[in-house]
């Protein structure tokens, strides 16, 4: 078995998007050849307030969201704002097809695997840096 993974991330103010493709290339030990799977995401969020994610090159990923104007008080601030609101996208396919699948032992004999679609739209409200209320 063979992964291959590719990723990459930019993040221009209140704008972040991400993109990440995977794949398995499987050889088989009986049937009529490999198998390959793959899939990909992609992931867009857009601060209406002026927030951003910061990426911290040191973790490679990215830091938790710091709310500048926050709703609910927490320790070290005051609570003077609205909060911040993230509105995001994301849309992922994961294809699990292959005509080199091993026959199924259901009654229709299928052995072509399945594609998977998902979208999602998001609002997120972050009350202060350690509360988010998502609704997806």
């Amino acid at each position: 078995m063979q992964v291959y993974n590719l990723q990459a991330a930019v993040v221009n103010g209140p704008l972040s998007v991400q993109r990440e493709w995977f794949a398995t290339l499987i050889h088989q030990t009986t049937g009529v050849g490999p198998l390959f799977f793959h899939g990909f995401y992609a992931y867009t969020s857009y601060f209406m307030t002026d927030e951003h994610r910061e990426y911290h090159r040191s973790t490679s990923g990215f830091s938790r969201v710091k709310v500048l104007r926050p709703l609910v008080r927490t320790s070290g601030t005051s609570s003077r704002g609205m909060g911040a609101v993230e509105l995001a996208a994301r849309f992922s396919l994961a294809d699990f097809a292959s005509s080199n699948l091993p026959v199924s032992s259901t009654p229709t004999k299928s052995s072509m695997g399945t594609i998977l679609y998902e979208g999602t739209l998001g609002l997120n409200w972050y009350l202060n840096d350690y509360t988010r209320l998502m609704l997806n």
